[in-house]
């Protein structure tokens, strides 16, 4: 497997790493979302503020994993939510949730995204 880091411009750096791991990094102002694949899990972890623009980067890597994996996405490290990146995320991860194995929101800011 390779380690991929992508920038919102479609730039794609490649390098050799651990075949059951891959990380990728994708970055939308500072925020950023570490992935983590193992088996049958899909683990998120969310950096930065969560805006308009970072709901959308979540939006499409859930829409990319659908139906693949149980995604375990990790709140800890956000610094801000924004009101209106919650908005949007939270309206479309219903339909989110109906295609994928499962969807857990876990870390200290989960509540302030709308998850118990």
């Amino acid at each position: 497997m390779k380690h991929v880091i992508a920038d919102n411009k479609d730039k794609r750096i490649e390098t050799s790493g651990p075949k059951s791991l891959m990380w990728s990094q994708f970055l939308a102002s500072n925020f950023k979302i570490y992935s983590f694949k193992t088996g049958d899990s899909l683990h998120l972890k969310l950096t930065g503020d969560f805006d308009g623009s970072s709901a959308y980067e979540l939006i499409n890597m859930l829409a990319d994993g659908k139906g693949s994996y149980e995604i375990f996405i990790n709140t800890n490290d956000l610094k801000s939510i924004y009101p209106f990146g919650r908005q949007i995320f939270q309206k479309r991860l219903g339909a989110l949730k109906k295609q994928c194995n499962g969807i857990t929101f876990v870390g200290k800011n989960k509540q302030e995204m709308g998850f118990d």
